[in-house]
């Protein structure tokens, strides 16, 4: 009851698209943005892998090196 699931039908753009700092930041910015639920505290994607970004759970330990 802690993690809410999300599919991204289409996720070319994410993986392929935006280069890896882009894909980052758009998954750390769905994450914060998530976990500001109530009891929410991971993110499960679900996606074709690219060579961008990858499916799986996210917590906002996963992007502390962006909030330092």
């Amino acid at each position: 009851h802690d993690t809410v699931a999300l599919n991204i039908d289409n996720a070319r753009k994410l993986t392929q698209g935006m280069g890896t700092t882009g894909a980052e930041a758009y998954l750390a910015e769905l994450t914060f943005s998530l976990t500001e639920l109530p009891g929410i505290k991971f993110v499960k994607l679900n996606f074709e892998e690219g060579d961008h970004a990858m499916p799986g759970v996210y917590s906002r330990d996963d992007f502390r090196d962006l909030i330092k």
